[in-house]
């Protein structure tokens, strides 16, 4: 009987159907059940918090809420003999598994240094951005700092859901949470003076009772991590 959270972009206004604050489950409660309509989470690590030379980071998860599929997604640079040539912006090997730099991949930790904003999808737009992060072949995608990065994977997923327009040139993990916030976050995103308020760590903005974006990334990540093997030159992934 509440409306839902309204994801208004210029693409979407093309589907009328997704201004209506009141639609449930994609019009069909029958087949789908859409307890709060949240469905992708895209966590933020702010520039220099392990590392001072560090952009960020950038992280996104996708969970269907209809059958329960869900897959995560942290493209970056994998640790081998090319990883000191990101900074130059050369293409390196890649992995879809990325730990930053002094990181561990537990709950905790990334509570302790990524803050996240969960994007209402339906279940079929969830699944959309699930198959796009098990299609993304890490070694056919190599990490370029300022072409192919954290954030421009992210920045991919969405545009497939017209949740930013095709045309964004969004490179930085803070840009890319700026223009989320501003979307999705009008009422309290900024303070007194209209600025952007800093993020606060471990807190997913547009939280849910029962929903816990970072234990579902940890749990995700212990399931399969790539790594570079230097004596085969190839990328192996390690499920647990």
């Amino acid at each position: 009987m509440s409306p839902d959270p309204l994801n208004l972009t210029d693409e979407r206004l093309l589907n009328p159907q997704t201004l209506n604050k009141y639609g449930y489950a994609t019009d069909n409660p029958l087949k789908y059940v859409d307890d709060d309509g949240k469905d992708i989470t895209v966590f933020y690590e702010k520039s220099g918090a392990l590392d001072p030379t560090s952009f960020g980071h950038i992280m996104f998860v996708a969970e269907n809420q209809q059958t329960g599929d869900a897959a995560a997604m942290s493209f970056g640079p994998v640790h081998d003999a090319d990883y000191g040539l990101t900074p130059l912006g050369a293409p390196v090997n890649s992995t879809n598994s990325f730990i930053s730099p002094g990181h561990t991949f537990s709950a905790d930790d990334i509570r302790q240094n990524f803050a996240s904003i969960t994007i209402q999808t339906s279940p079929e737009e969830a699944q959309k951005v699930i198959e796009f992060i098990r299609n993304m072949t890490p070694g056919a995608n190599p990490y370029m700092l300022f072409k192919n990065n954290c954030t421009t994977t992210c920045v991919q997923a969405l545009k497939i859901l017209g949740l930013l327009p095709s045309k964004s040139s969004i490179i930085t993990p803070k840009s890319l949470w700026k223009t989320l916030s501003k979307t999705y976050l009008k009422s309290n995103s900024t303070n007194f003076f209209g600025q952007q308020k800093a993020p606060t760590n471990g807190v997913n903005y547009g939280y849910q009772p029962g929903y816990d974006p970072f234990q579902l990334m940890d749990l995700l990540n212990k399931q399969c991590t790539d790594s570079w093997d230097n004596n085969s030159n190839t990328l192996t992934s390690t499920c647990h």
